[in-house]
């Protein structure tokens, strides 16, 4: 039996001009992440770690693996789906991260108006009936992210760790599941940065073992250690 621990990055720069960055609760979430690790002994020598091509992931493996000597393997099927295009695709003013921000800006509650739109846009991407409008319609992205689990699968390796983003994350689960795909939209929607769900696997069987656990962060006893962007 082989397991696959997936870890939604920390925090990122929403709401800043680049969000592709960890924010400085966002370092702080991982190398939170980390140190609960090293009390655990979560990992064994032969672990393989993946990550996609973005900063945010990347720089949440960098700081959650600093104190071992484990490997990263880069796979551009574990990037997160380009909000950006999606959005603009609903909403033409959103046509750059400075005109976001400064609508941000006018909210009075950001988050919350934030993902008002985002999740209606996301609503959109995956009917499908505007596919020649992204860069990377739903299906596409759907079979990318498939390659990218059966290449684990299929890996000699039994133990990944694998740090991703919330659409690959919640996608993943979902096919787990056994649910329609676009029901992934909602597990997306409650995913925590730096949160850890794991699936256990056979030949013939994907099994759910632990989805969105945040204990890293909960045994601080402090809320404002979580986040979802």
């Amino acid at each position: 039996m082989g397991e696959i621990v997936l870890v939604r990055h920390a925090q990122a720069g929403f709401g800043q001009t680049n969000y592709d960055e960890l924010s400085p609760l966002g370092q702080q979430q991982a190398s939170a992440l980390g140190q609960w690790w090293q009390k655990t002994a979560a990992f064994s020598h032969d672990t393989c770690v993946w990550t996609g091509t973005l900063c945010r992931q990347q720089q949440t493996a960098a700081l959650a693996l600093s104190a071992t000597a484990l490997q990263t393997h880069i796979d551009s099927g574990l990037d997160e789906f380009d909000f950006s295009d999606i959005l603009r695709q609903y909403r033409p003013d959103f046509a750059t991260p400075e005109h976001i921000a400064s609508w941000l800006a006018t909210q009075p509650q950001p988050y919350q108006a934030f993902q008002r739109v985002f999740t209606a846009a996301c609503e959109q991407w995956v009917q499908g009936t505007h596919d020649h409008c992204y860069q990377e319609p739903w299906a596409q992205f759907q079979q990318r992210v498939t390659l990218s689990l059966n290449k684990m699968l299929a890996h000699s390796c039994r133990h990944h760790l694998v740090f991703s983003s919330g659409g690959v994350i919640a996608l993943i689960m979902a096919h787990a599941l056994q649910l329609p795909p676009e029901r992934s939209l909602s597990l997306n929607a409650v995913l925590w940065n730096t949160s850890i769900s794991r699936l256990l696997y056979t030949q013939h069987q994907l099994s759910l073992l632990e989805f969105n656990s945040i204990a890293h962060l909960e045994v601080l006893g402090d809320r404002r250690w979580r986040s979802h962007r």
